[in-house]
């Protein structure tokens, strides 16, 4: 049975859920204050840790071999971010963090009005450090392939550099189409500091590949690398068949949101290209096939009732 655990005393200790396989989710209370090395070593089944930063130190190893880590809810209450940094800095796989950023008390008599905060939802991209040995020089060389460190070099004691990750958009996007969705859809719900030469970067990207987009949401198969020849993002293809370690129909897709609540959210914001009704069909296939039918009725909503018999291309969905 999958549990969720409340931590509730001033340590997590050190390997003190070490190799546990039934933790799904794990709650750090306010009290917590240092979580110790390997406190979750090889949970893999470990989907969701939220906390605060009412954590001040953080030991090495605790989220390592998280495998199916998908969610890290923050509360900052005290204007620190140092617990994200600590966190990222113990990963190089790609992690996503809701962020809650409640509003200084204007006096230290006055408290915020509850509920009150600013979010933010960002994707981390995974890289990958690779030692290569120079014999002439005698020393070890390492190369950092992918745009994961970038990204968690926005993240400072203090504050997050939102413009800088903004910035780095792109180098994400070509290393992984689904990591670059994630992005996007990250700012776009909850764009706190967004720019509007950033909001049209991401609207466009998302506009763009509205197919591969879509068939992820699905749950189908997405060649997520583009060709490492071609810079162009419409250069990778995607096959329109279900992907078996896709989340099951009704699960949460993204941070804690179904594939339907994002398809509306793409639809509402007019972010699916209507004019390539063919970027939708291997969408509604996939999820007919996987018996979807909040999904299905998204996506037919997207392209436009008065539409739909056309792009389902005399297709008959199965729900």
């Amino acid at each position: 049975m999958r549990q969720c655990v409340v931590v509730d005393q001033e340590s997590a200790a050190p390997h003190a859920f070490d190799g546990r396989d039934d933790l799904a989710e794990v709650m750090l209370t306010d009290r917590v204050r240092r979580i110790g090395s390997f406190a979750f070593y090889r949970c893999r089944n470990l989907e969701t840790l939220r906390l605060s930063d009412s954590v001040m130190d953080y030991d090495g190893g605790a989220i390592r071999e998280c495998t199916s880590l998908r969610l890290v809810d923050v509360t900052v209450r005290h204007g620190s971010f140092s617990i994200i940094r600590d966190l990222l800095g113990d990963s190089d796989a790609e992690l996503v963090f809701r962020i809650h950023i409640q509003e200084e008390p204007l006096s230290a008599a006055k408290v915020p009005a509850e509920g009150k905060s600013r979010e933010l939802l960002l994707v981390f991209p995974s890289f990958v450090s690779i030692a290569e040995e120079n014999t002439m020089a005698r020393q070890i060389n390492f190369d950092i392939r992918g745009s994961g460190m970038g990204y968690r070099e926005t993240v400072k004691r203090r504050e997050i550099r939102l413009r800088e990750y903004d910035s780095l958009f792109e180098g994400a996007a070509v290393d992984n189409v689904i990591t670059g969705a994630k992005v996007a859809l990250g700012r776009l719900l909850y764009p706190e500091g967004l720019s509007p030469a950033a909001r049209t970067k991401y609207e466009s990207f998302l506009q763009e590949r509205t197919r591969d987009v879509l068939l992820w949401l699905a749950g189908g198969k997405v060649l997520t690398r583009t060709e490492e020849h071609a810079m162009d993002l419409r250069a990778a293809a995607v096959a329109a068949e279900p992907d078996p370690a896709a989340p099951a129909p009704g699960e949460p897709v993204f941070a804690e949101l179904t594939a339907a609540e994002l398809a509306g959210f793409l639809q509402r914001e007019e972010l699916v290209r209507t004019d390539r009704p063919e970027d939708v069909e291997d969408a509604l296939r996939v999820a007919s096939e996987r018996k979807d039918p909040a999904l299905c009725a998204a996506l037919l909503e997207a392209v436009g009732a008065g539409r739909k018999e056309r792009d389902a291309g005399g297709m008959e969905f199965v729900l």
